[in-house]
């Protein structure tokens, strides 16, 4: 899929490190060597995953644009800020809901987009988002569907175990699954100023037209990386933190 070409044209990877990080990230390896090695793709029980937000939290990062071959085009990169405003609240008929503030760079208008985005962290590890289904299904088919609670990282199934999160048609013939990667990516972020190699799960949620590559961490809980692309999209991005700033512990 042309999604992937994005990660061959000159953005780093998260297993690239050097120099003194890759001392860092070793010695993270090898502390996190058991939690690393995970259990076979398709074996359960389900994976230790809690993610853990704070009011304050501040994610800046990065985003670039794909051209139709599906690379990265670099003058297309803007910034933008996510900020944790309320965690462990009710909403939608979930509790431990955290709401957080995305504001992005709008290039053709140099204004700031902002939105909101709704996250329940169930005690089993998995990561609920409201409205990712009914968002994709917009976007592509400019049909409306009624918002829900999709499972969008469902550790308590195992790693390399595919689930279903939703469907795109009103038949449910084309389905959005999702599968979470055996191993972990590492990655170089400044946690409150200090570079810090950050351990996270790559989720990959699909449908036969359409790609949401994500990456989760828990220590500290962050998005290190979203890619979006797939035939059906005529302009993904890759998405990459690039610091994160704690709130108040």
């Amino acid at each position: 899929m042309k999604l992937y070409k994005a990660l061959r044209a000159g953005i780093p990877g998260p297993w690239r490190a050097g120099g003194s990080f890759a001392l860092l990230l070793l010695s993270l390896c090898c502390g996190l060597a058991c939690r690393d090695a995970g259990i076979p793709p398709g074996m359960g029980p389900g994976v230790p995953f809690a993610m853990h937000f704070r009011v304050g939290d501040q994610f800046t990062y990065a985003r670039w644009q794909f051209d139709d071959y599906g690379y990265v085009i670099p003058s297309t990169q803007s910034p933008g800020i996510m900020h944790v405003l309320a965690e462990g609240v009710e909403a939608f008929g979930k509790n431990r809901v955290v709401v957080i503030e995305d504001s992005t760079l709008v290039d053709s208008t140099h204004q700031w987009a902002v939105d909101t985005a709704y996250y329940a962290l169930d005690p089993n590890g998995d990561v609920y988002q409201y409205g990712l289904v009914a968002g994709v299904v917009g976007r592509l088919t400019e049909r409306s569907i009624a918002p829900a609670w999709d499972d969008i990282a469902a550790f308590s199934q195992g790693l390399g175990t595919p689930w279903v999160i939703g469907a795109e048609d009103s038949a449910g013939s084309v389905e959005l699954t999702g599968t979470i990667a055996p191993q972990q990516d590492y990655f170089a972020l400044p946690v409150n100023g200090v570079q810090t190699a950050v351990a996270a799960y790559h989720v990959e949620i699909s449908s036969s037209d359409y790609a949401l590559d994500l990456w989760l961490a828990d220590a500290p809980s962050s998005f290190p990386r979203m890619v979006e692309g797939g035939n059906a999209v005529s302009n993904g991005f890759l998405q990459d933190l690039t610091s994160l700033q704690e709130g108040n512990r």
